[in-house]
């Protein structure tokens, strides 16, 4: 949140806790709370289960918090007063919101693996053979925890891979012709 800029660090003397205005703190719980309703529609998910749901997709608090202050996300909550945990928000806009967010990593880190293949129509054996012949590297690695890695590609790294792949298809076809 801080990062973000939706709340302002107050660090007193020498204390190395930070603290925060209340009211800073209540404007934005505010901002963030949903409207007013006596029923909710059947396609909303309570705050909590949004995160748990999404949370594999990258979702954040903060993004929630962002989408519902550029007001792509509108809450509905029934209790005149509470928290976050009591918005409800509608599945649609939440993964209109997730696909903001898959664009936004593919910007920063480039595109997965599997959206390359999808990308260039190819199986993934095809584009492992291509980048290893042409000694093509991800533009980032990503090693997990439990020891699988994860290649991001820029989109100079695809345009060289889609390259290779067109090269790969003319020669191809002139055996073809020359066969004849």
């Amino acid at each position: 949140m801080v990062s973000v800029g939706y709340l302002t660090p107050i660090q007193i003397a020498k204390s190395r806790n930070k603290q925060f205005y209340l009211d800073e703190v209540k404007n934005l719980m505010e901002r963030c709370s949903g409207q007013i309703v006596i029923e909710l529609p059947p396609n909303f998910i309570k705050f909590h289960d949004v995160l748990i749901k999404f949370s594999t997709c990258s979702l954040t608090i903060v993004d929630i918090i962002s989408f519902t202050l550029s007001g792509q996300l509108k809450p509905l909550r029934i209790l005149p007063t509470g928290t976050l945990a009591d918005n409800y928000y509608e599945e649609n806009e939440i993964k209109t919101c997730l696909e903001l967010v898959k664009r936004n990593k593919q910007v920063e880190k480039g595109f997965y693996f599997q959206d390359v293949m999808k990308k260039l129509k190819i199986g993934e054996k095809r584009l492992w053979r291509l980048i290893k012949e042409n000694d093509i590297a991800a533009n980032y690695t990503l090693h997990m925890k439990d020891g699988r890695k994860r290649y991001y590609f820029k989109e100079d790294t695809i345009s060289k891979i889609q390259h290779c792949l067109s090269k790969g298809n003319e020669i191809k076809i002139k055996r073809k012709i020359d066969d004849k």
